[in-house]
């Protein structure tokens, strides 16, 4: 959808759907169903009535359903070792940034802090749904949405109050600007028994904060992986403008990052 976008053409959808299984979550029936409810009516290649079709043709003829069956040397599955850990969820991680906030004198900070967080705690008390995890330290906002659409609502929100300030009234320069980084991925969830509450953590986390640095003052961006989700939910209040492929900050190699507005 993201790319269709980029080349201003109509996008489609097609599937290899078997009619006669049961729906998973992540299976090609529920983006077949997901992408009917946000885009249209997707063209289906149907295996069940392949299969139909196979069984009535000639004596002899193998069918296809029995080709993926197991052979007699085939172990059970439950003999299969499985890797054991803690299940991942899909989720969207926010950081935001002050960029020039290393060079703000001590005789401002105080009151720099005091407005920043009380513009956060706003946001986070009047959304309509709250990050799963929220954490500051300094400049810095971390949180965790369960959806990419709660993540670019508060991001966009939050860019918005913060240029609404006047920060030269602290001490910054008025080319100081918040920014924002979005990026979705499978995250692990478990408690931290130093802040005895919820915590979300893995190789998706990082990807997010080295994502923020590269941000330009007064903007949100977002990995491709945030963009697509976000175009896959049908959420049409927002525009994703590629950017580019970036180097991300630390070495941590480049991504495809989408700049995220309100359409």
């Amino acid at each position: 959808i993201v790319r269709a976008q980029q080349l201003d053409a109509p996008p489609s959808m097609l599937c290899v759907l078997d009619a006669g299984d049961d729906g998973r979550v992540g299976g090609t029936r529920a983006s077949a169903e997901r992408w009917s409810r946000t885009v249209g009516v997707p063209r289906v290649v149907d295996l069940r009535a392949l299969r139909e079709a196979s069984s009535a043709g000639p004596p002899g003829r193998a069918s296809p359903a029995g080709a993926a069956s197991d052979g007699p040397d085939a172990p059970p599955l439950a003999q299969i070792p499985v890797e054991s850990r803690p299940a991942r969820t899909l989720k969207t991680m926010l950081f935001a940034d002050f960029a020039g906030y290393s060079r703000l004198h001590d005789a401002y900070a105080p009151l720099f802090q005091h407005r920043f967080l009380e513009i956060g705690a706003a946001l986070i008390a009047t959304a309509v749904a709250k990050p799963l995890e929220a954490k500051t330290w300094g400049d810095a906002v971390y949180a965790v949405f369960d959806a990419p659409r709660d993540a670019a609502e508060f991001a966009l929100r939050f860019l918005r109050q913060m240029e609404t300030i006047d920060w030269t009234a602290a001490g910054l320069a008025a080319s100081s600007h918040v920014r924002v980084s979005l990026h979705t991925g499978p995250v692990f969830r478990t408690r931290d028994p130093i802040m005895q509450r919820d915590s979300h953590f893995g190789s998706s986390v990082t990807r997010a904060a080295r994502i923020e640095p590269v941000t330009p003052p007064g903007m949100v961006y977002a990995s491709e992986a945030f963009a697509a989700s976000l175009a896959a939910m049908g959420a049409h209040d927002y525009s994703l403008e590629y950017v580019g492929n970036l180097p991300l900050a630390k070495h941590y190699g480049e991504s495809r990052i989408y700049r995220v507005e309100r359409r």
